[in-house]
C-alpha cells in the first residue's frame, strides 16, 4: 500500500544540526511535535488505512483550504514567508 505522510515540524536531532531552522523553519512557526506522538498518530493512521498521515491536525485544514481556495491558500503562505523571515531578522 502507498502511504502520504505529511507532517509538519518535528523534534528530531535534524533541527539542532542547523541553526536556522532549530525552531522549525516556517515549519514550526505553530508548534513542533513530539516524535513519540507523531509515531502513535501514524501507526493509527496505517492501522486504520488512511492515504494520508497527517501528524499535525491542522495540516487538514491547510489542505482544504489549498483545494477550496487556493489564492487563499497562496496569502497564508505568504504570510507564513512574512512571520518567519521577520522573525529571522530579528535574530540576525
Amino acid at each position: 500500500s502507498v502511504l502520504c505522510f505529511c507532517p509538519k515540524a518535528v523534534k528530531t536531532n535534524m533541527l539542532k544540526t542547523i541553526e536556522s531552522i532549530s525552531e522549525g523553519g516556517p515549519a514550526g512557526l505553530d508548534g513542533i511535535a513530539d516524535p513519540k506522538e507523531v509515531a502513535l498518530v501514524t501507526l493509527k493512521a496505517i492501522k486504520d488505512g488512511h492515504f494520508f498521515i497527517l501528524p499535525h491536525p491542522e495540516v487538514k485544514k491547510y489542505f482544504a483550504r489549498k483545494s477550496t481556495d487556493y489564492d487563499r491558500w497562496i496569502r497564508g503562505m505568504e504570510k507564513v514567508h512574512r512571520q518567519y523571515y521577520g522573525c529571522m531578522k530579528s535574530k540576525l
